[in-house]
């Protein structure tokens, strides 16, 4: 998946930045369609916000836990949201990934 977007050379209106997804800046635009008579039709997917505003703060509150705790087993939540999250914010750089991780 890394590797499809990071070689993606597609631009639109409703890109956004991997710090804005958290917060659902803009929803995820996946089709667009326009017909006569200036109708048009398209398909987005925007998360629930309740969902994703409690569990930033659950994150948030688990991190300040394992800071508290200092207990290496608490950390595997955090650890693994940013594993999942954190390498779309290289995307934009692939020039400099492409000699490490191809």
């Amino acid at each position: 998946m890394y590797k499809y977007h990071a070689n993606l050379n597609a631009t639109h209106s409703f890109s956004s930045k991997w710090y804005t997804w958290p917060i659902l800046y803009k929803p995820v635009w996946y089709y667009q369609k326009s017909y006569y008579n200036s109708m048009k039709s398209t398909i987005s997917c925007l998360g629930n916000p309740l969902i994703w505003w409690c569990s930033i703060i659950f994150v948030i509150e688990q991190f300040i836990y394992c800071l508290l705790k200092r207990k290496a087993k608490d950390f595997i939540l955090i650890v693994m949201i940013l594993a999942t999250w954190m390498p779309y914010k290289y995307i934009d750089q692939t020039k400099l990934l492409d000699s490490w991780i191809y």
